[in-house]
């Protein structure tokens, strides 16, 4: 019996596979760099749920077995299609303690979209200089159309710059469904055309808007106070902050995998800027050391510290909730949130519930799969930089994303608190969770049992490790 081949078909099909596979990066893994890897951790892991008495008790560490420990956090995200690579860095007042690259040939400098890591090291800092420079002609309890022409009388006249910086002001969140507005306009017009927008849904759905919720649209508008009063945002974040702390290899571009930040060529304010973790570290350190050749006490006060109003504000909320739910731990988006000028000041998805961490910790994270988190009472910071590769189109996908990219970086960063402090840290416990049924050199998406997210019984051979597309 003859095949019969309808070829006009046929090449309209291979067309349109070709349309979606550039449309959608692979991040298949190279037989020399990962699937040996891959197979050692599986035989590691397979060893540990043979021996889960010696295992999985608390014990002390040695440094080498809290490094290998990281690695094992690492290289198991990235086996199972989690991120595609990573860069750790560990460090205190004193200095680098820990840095190492996963899947990115051994390189640590590499450069990665910081995603919202912008908003505190950008624009939060920016906002804070340009106050400090004004000598009082700019406060931060000024009303932000005070100081943007184009937004005066706009319905944000109560909105103040404060607000903005903290997330506690009542404004409507846009994205890049806008971008028509201010699509072909030059930078500078396009954050007045973005600015006004968000001021117009604001006035139009004002009493559906809740006030203490973090929104893109506040940097937004933080952005276009700088871009009013000095002219450049990019230069001034440039000069005035990257330059002075020797961050050399930060840099604004105008293609973010933010596509709010895209449409607005870089400059949103929100997101925009990529590093390396060398110079992540480098604006970590002003934080635990005197040495500050950027911000003044006062500055890195209201960067670190919650107001006494809204501090009271969070722990009777939370209180309440703790009522309600006695026995439940509540996750990053159940509780309320507390903010700084610039940093989330409950960072439960960064330090984990260890309770290891202090109440002064504080840190951000970036949707790229990047990670800030600072602790000035334990002396330590850390940097986890990866490029995540899990699927966010859906709402159950973000929720699986974020999910797991919480427990990466909570795990590195008790590994972290072990390293900087190995006498007063808790010992991690060794991962457990691992059905012993698989043959050996079998690879699959080692994810604890509680653990529902999309893929969770997927597995696959050495030989054919699925590929999964970055966002």
């Amino acid at each position: 019996m003859r095949l019969l081949v309808n070829y006009p078909v046929l090449l309209l099909l291979i067309a349109a596979g070709a349309i979606l596979s550039s449309a959608a990066p692979s991040y298949a893994r190279s037989p020399t760099t990962l699937e040996s890897s891959c197979a050692t951790l599986f035989n590691d892991n397979l060893e540990q749920t043979r021996t889960p008495s010696q295992s999985c008790t608390s014990r002390a560490s040695s440094r080498s077995e809290t490094e290998a420990q990281i690695s094992r956090v690492i290289n198991r995200a990235i086996c199972d299609g989690k991120i595609k690579d990573a860069v750790v860095l560990i460090g205190n007042s004193k200095g680098v303690i820990y840095e190492k690259g996963f899947n990115t040939n051994s390189k640590i400098d590499v450069s990665y979209d910081l995603a919202s890591l912008t908003k505190p090291i950008a624009t939060a800092t920016a906002v804070l200089k340009l106050v400090e420079e004004s000598k009082g002609k700019i406060r931060l309890d000024d009303p932000i159309s005070k100081h943007v022409p184009v937004l005066k009388g706009k319905g944000l006249d109560k909105v103040t710059i404060g607000d903005l910086l903290r997330h506690r002001a009542k404004i409507a969140e846009i994205d890049a469904t806008s971008a028509n507005a201010w699509k072909g306009l030059s930078k500078d017009a396009a954050l007045d055309k973005a600015a006004l927008i968000i001021a117009r849904e604001t006035r139009e759905h004002k009493p559906q808007l809740e006030s203490f919720k973090y929104r893109d649209s506040a940097y937004v508008l933080l952005a276009e106070l700088i871009q009013e009063k000095t002219g450049n945002y990019e230069g001034y974040v440039q000069n005035k902050i990257l330059k002075p702390l020797g961050m050399t290899q930060s840099r604004f571009k105008t293609t973010p995998g933010d596509k709010l930040a895209r449409s607005l060529k870089g400059s949103a304010g929100n997101a925009g800027l990529f590093s390396t973790a060398q110079d992540v570290a480098r604006f970590a350190q002003i934080f635990l050391t005197d040495k500050n050749p950027v911000l003044t006490p006062a500055s890195v006060h209201l960067m670190t510290e919650a107001t006494s109003e809204d501090k009271s504000r969070f722990l009777n909320l939370l209180e309440r909730l703790k009522i309600k739910s006695p026995t439940k731990f509540l996750m990053p988006g159940e509780r309320p949130e507390l903010h700084s000028a610039g940093f989330d000041l409950d960072p439960i998805s960064l330090k984990g519930s260890f309770g290891e961490f202090s109440d002064k910790a504080f840190g951000h994270t970036g949707s790229s799969g990047t990670s800030l988190l600072i602790d000035p009472e334990k002396d330590i910071y850390v940097v986890v930089l990866t490029r995540n590769s899990m699927p966010t189109y859906t709402e159950s996908q973000q929720k699986a994303s974020s999910a797991a990219m919480s427990k990466i970086r909570s795990q590195v960063a008790q590994a972290g608190l072990e390293l900087v402090n190995p006498k007063t840290a808790q010992p991690m416990f060794s991962f457990c969770h691992f059905s012993s049924d698989r043959k050996v050199g079998q690879i699959r998406h080692f994810l604890d049992p509680e653990d529902t997210s999309p893929g969770a019984e997927n597995s696959s051979a050495v030989s054919g490790i699925s590929s999964r597309a970055e966002q």
